[in-house]
Parts: C-alpha cells; sequence; structure tokens
C-alpha cells in the first residue's frame, strides 16, 4: 500500500546554479521541486508548504544550513523533515562536523562534485521512507480513532 501524493524536496542553495544544476539532476524523479537561496526563505517556504525532503548547503550567509537544521529540530511541526546536507567542504570527513550535522536531523551528507545516479538514489530512498512513515502515521490514527 502506498499513498499517492505528489512529494515535495525543498533545494536550499544561495548559488542559482547549484538549484539549477540539482533540479536538473532531480528532474527525471518526477516530484515536486521547491527552491530557496537564503535560510530564512527555506523557513518560511517550510512553514507554507508540505515538505518531505530538504536537500540543504552547510555554507550560506544568512544563515548556515546547520542553522536552518537546528531550527526545524527545535520545532515539533518539522522536526520530521529529513535533511541531506550538500557541501564542498571535506570537513564533514571529519566526525565533528558528522556529528553536528547528525544531531540536527541530517540523515546523508552528499560532497560536491554531485554524482547524479548517487543523489538520485539518495533521494528515492530518504522519499520512500517519508511515505512509509506517513502511511504508518495514517494507520496509527485510523487504528486509535476506531
Amino acid at each position: 500500500m502506498t499513498i499517492n501524493y505528489e512529494q515535495t524536496v525543498l533545494i536550499v542553495d544561495d548559488m542559482e546554479a547549484n538549484i539549477s544544476l540539482l533540479r536538473q539532476l532531480l528532474a527525471p524523479l518526477n516530484i515536486n521541486l521547491l527552491t530557496a537561496t537564503s535560510g530564512v526563505e527555506a523557513l518560511r517556504k517550510i512553514d507554507a508548504h508540505e515538505v518531505d525532503l530538504l536537500l540543504l548547503d552547510v555554507h550560506m550567509p544568512d544563515m548556515t544550513g546547520f542553522d536552518v537544521a537546528k531550527a526545524l529540530q527545535d520545532d515539533d511541526d518539522y522536526n520530521e523533515i529529513p535533511v541531506i546536507f550538500i557541501t564542498a567542504s571535506d570537513k564533514f570527513q571529519d566526525e565533528f562536523h558528522r556529528l553536528k550535522g547528525y544531531e540536527y536531523g541530517a540523515v546523508e551528507y552528499i560532497q560536491k562534485p554531485i554524482d547524479s545516479e548517487t543523489l538520485r538514489a539518495k533521494v528515492k530512498v530518504f522519499l520512500r521512507l517519508s511515505q512509509q512513515e506517513k502511511l504508518l502515521l495514517i494507520i496509527f490514527l485510523v487504528m486509535i480513532n476506531s
């Protein structure tokens, strides 16, 4: 059994070229793609749309990806949104930075330059998990209200 609705991925990056590349790489998945060029804009879009997955650049000028993820983690309405951090930094090879991201809700890191097949495979996995989680919640709510 599956939930049939168009899933939404929010791409957050302060560089339009990176957003365009990610949109192009994800186009074959037939998913709804939203974009934001800042952390503040991302939080507004998450508040206005049901987002199933967040692709989040780590280094942005107004709010870092960590700041955005932390804000989501602290909000009960949004702390279940899976976050894939996308970064050009090699700092995520060290355990401190990886663990900081996981603490703030990261489910994965993708290093730039991005491999298109890896990106699509990871997005599909986490969208499927998000869909299954929503299905379980629906089943649970039906059961407790029966």
